[in-house]
């Protein structure tokens, strides 16, 4: 049974995990970063996300720079550290990933790995190979940064990546889910337990046709203006079919963030 929740690393995404569980669980958040570390145990961290400030000062969190402290009686270690895509490689960078499973297999105690951090596909296998006496599992996330908490809250949907083939992997995963389901607020919550490939492929090609949908409407603002026409117009009267409708559908000059142009490169590679 899931009792105590490590979350390595406390970005965005890290952090808004360890907040969603802590105040169901024993929960332990670590991250290199010192300043980090004592503003959220002193309760005086400042985010761009109002729900994760109020969560902290509602149930605060414990957090650690001693990685051996905060993983070694755990029964869940959750992995969000940072995976940038690099543009010499072709592909993700997942150091931070192996350096914190190589951390965990010296260790006696034998936790539950759980991959959140972006990773391309196939890299749960790999990662598996190299440290064979671990059970690591992949569930990707669809958090948008500022609304992160509010997104782990009320989910689109929950899907964990394991060995179907592997009776206790597939146990697991459905244990996970079962927490997730449990911390959410928009009960039930559609889950799927997938092959780790598929859970990989899940995240690349859901952030790839949202990253295709920004750039269409700001090629459809684009063709606009040099017609001189209504923008909003075109764009309401597209968006009344059920099959497209009304979202991410606002023009911009692009789009950013720390997702979309990574895991398009990387699908890309792929």
């Amino acid at each position: 049974m899931i009792k105590k929740i490590t979350v390595v690393g406390l970005g965005y995404v890290g952090l808004a995990q360890a907040l969603l569980f802590n105040p169901h669980h024993d929960v332990t958040g670590y991250d290199i970063d010192e300043d980090k570390v004592r503003a959220i145990n002193e309760g005086t961290f400042k985010s761009h996300d109002f729900d994760v400030e109020n969560a902290l000062l509602t149930h605060p969190l414990h957090a650690s720079t001693d990685f051996n402290a905060s993983v070694k009686d755990s029964d869940l270690v959750i992995i969000a550290t940072p995976t940038h895509f690099d543009e010499h490689e072709n592909t993700l960078d997942l150091s931070s990933l192996k350096e914190t499973l190589e951390k965990i297999s010296r260790m006696k105690h034998r936790p539950i790995i759980l991959i959140k951090s972006t990773i391309y596909n196939g890299a749960t296998s790999q990662l598996q190979a190299a440290f064979p006496d671990l059970t690591i599992l992949f569930s990707p996330e669809f958090l948008r940064e500022g609304s992160a908490l509010l997104d782990n809250l009320y989910p689109s949907r929950i899907v964990i990546g394991t060995r179907l083939e592997n009776e206790n992997e597939r146990q697991i995963a459905e244990e996970i889910a079962a927490i997730y389901q449990l911390a959410a607020e928009n009960k039930p919550v559609p889950t799927l337990i997938v092959g780790t490939k598929e859970a990989e492929a899940i995240k690349l090609f859901a952030n790839t046709y949202l990253a295709l949908r920004v750039a269409f409407f700001n090629e459809l603002d684009t063709y606009a203006q040099t017609k001189s026409l209504d923008s909003q117009a075109i764009i309401n009267g597209v968006s009344l079919d059920p099959r497209i409708g009304d979202y991410y559908n606002n023009p911009s000059f692009g789009y950013g963030g720390y997702c979309l142009p990574k895991d398009t490169k990387q699908l890309l590679a792929n």
